[in-house]
């Protein structure tokens, strides 16, 4: 209907030209979900312990997403509490949908957005339903901050927190560190009574881009997911050698260093020289020959021709 008043004759979210009648749509189609109740927006309260300057940082991120606070505990759809001092192990994931060969994966502390398809033999483990949500929702302030990281609003199942203000899951966690599905021991009546299994190793996701890594101590996952999957798929490998100098390049000629003593300006003595003609320097040489044999022969004739007349010489005398 949108594309029809406006005139478009097809969605086009690719054009940048195009980028501001794009966001107008997207911002009516939010409009319309929230008139028709089919979208709504979190009624938050904060609980007065909360350190000042996290609190006013709260509200602010709550703010912006167009969320409100109130100050009454009755009206509100989420009693957010500090963060607990307890560190968390961030690098989970848990089986959400199973679908003909295919598992719907959501990883831990990131938004439903980033969830990810993965063949059914990778993960080997039952597919919990959902617990039923207890309203108000009781999370700790890591949920309203990485709302802000992400830009989206995030999963609150991630972020709960029981009476004591421990963290609590109730359906179970595949750690990406031990292998082992997680689930805190209270509340069971929250989780399904599907049994859970050890999985197998899978391939690990795309790597997040860069845009939507995480803050300090949230930069991309290692382990045997490595880091979790981002908006845009890279299905590129990284190059490894990309930060490598690059080699030196053989040349097609080499230099061939001479002896000192060969003089490379002088004519190597099997070459002809230019304009003449190979068979015309084997003649002269062979007459050169020859005419130094001649030269050899008549001297010691003349010597014993000498030798003859002087002997006759001393008997005439």
């Amino acid at each position: 209907t949108y594309k029809n008043e406006q005139g478009w004759r097809r969605f086009d979210l690719q054009n940048p030209s195009r980028m501001d009648r794009n966001v107008e749509m997207f911002m009516t189609i939010e409009k319309t979900l929230v008139q028709n109740n089919c979208l709504s927006r979190p009624t938050i309260y904060l609980v007065p312990d909360i350190e000042l300057k996290l609190l006013n940082k709260l509200k602010d991120i709550i703010k912006c997403h167009q969320g409100s606070v109130t100050e009454d505990k009755s009206k509100s759809t989420h009693h957010v509490y500090p963060i607990p001092t307890t560190p968390e192990d961030d690098e989970w994931l848990r089986p959400v949908m199973k679908r003909d060969k295919q598992v719907l994966v959501h990883w831990g502390f990131s938004p439903d957005s980033y969830d990810t398809w993965v063949p059914i033999s990778d993960i080997d483990a039952e597919i919990e339903d959902p617990p039923l949500p207890e309203k108000p929702w009781k999370v700790h302030a890591k949920w309203v901050l990485d709302t802000d990281v992400f830009n989206e609003w995030m999963n609150e199942e991630d972020y709960e927190v029981d009476e004591n203000r421990k963290p609590v899951s109730f359906r179970q966690r595949i750690s990406m560190k031990n292998e082992e599905p997680a689930r805190s021991p209270e509340r069971k009546d929250r989780k399904s009574s599907g049994s859970a299994k050890k999985r197998k190793r899978s391939p690990s996701p795309p790597p997040t881009p860069t845009e939507c890594k995480r803050k300090s101590g949230k930069k991309g996952q290692t382990g045997v997911f490595g880091k979790r999957r981002g908006p845009k798929e890279d299905d590129e490998q990284d190059d490894l050698t990309k930060d490598m100098e690059d080699p030196t390049p053989v040349p097609n000629i080499e230099e061939v260093m001479l002896p000192k003593n060969v003089n490379p300006k002088k004519d190597s003595e099997h070459t002809p020289v230019k304009g003449g003609v190979v068979a015309d320097l084997d003649e002269q040489e062979e007459e050169a020959v020859a005419a130094s044999g001649k030269e050899d022969e008549d001297p010691n004739k003349g010597d014993q021709s000498r030798s003859i007349d002087s002997g006759g010489d001393r008997k005439s005398t």
